[in-house]
């Protein structure tokens, strides 16, 4: 419990940065951030910079799966097509 909670300040720590002051985070450390934060966002890692990504949206979900069906009817039984 207490190793969450020193996580979870950790976090927030990673996660709140200034223009004027960049906290960098290493590997390690991104890999220890929780997978899923509230609200469907996920963490990028982008020049040792925490960048909170928005989930996509709904537009974004329906041609990511029309594109999905394509690539799958294509490679049919010779590939496998994740997200």
């Amino acid at each position: 419990m207490q190793q969450m909670a020193r996580l979870n300040r950790r976090t927030a720590e990673i996660c709140r940065t200034t223009p004027r002051s960049k906290s960098l985070v290493t590997w390690e450390e991104f890999l220890r951030l929780p997978e899923r934060p509230e609200g469907g966002q996920h963490y990028e890692l982008q020049d040792g910079e925490v960048i909170v990504v928005p989930p996509a949206r709904p537009l974004h979900i329906k041609l990511r799966k029309r594109i999905e069906r394509l690539l799958e009817s294509i490679a049919g039984d010779r590939g496998v097509v994740n997200d």
